[in-house]
């Protein structure tokens, strides 16, 4: 879940709330798969 995003340093930087993890989602460079991997 989280954990595979953590490891970037853009994720780190922001607060663990839905919000900010929902714009790290929406300006990641993310694949499709890894968004929903990570909402699992």
């Amino acid at each position: 879940m989280i954990q595979k995003l953590i490891e970037t340093e853009e994720f780190i930087l922001l607060n663990l709330n839905k919000t900010n993890f929902e714009y790290f989602i929406q300006n990641s460079t993310l694949t499709k798969v890894d968004v929903i991997d990570a909402e699992d």
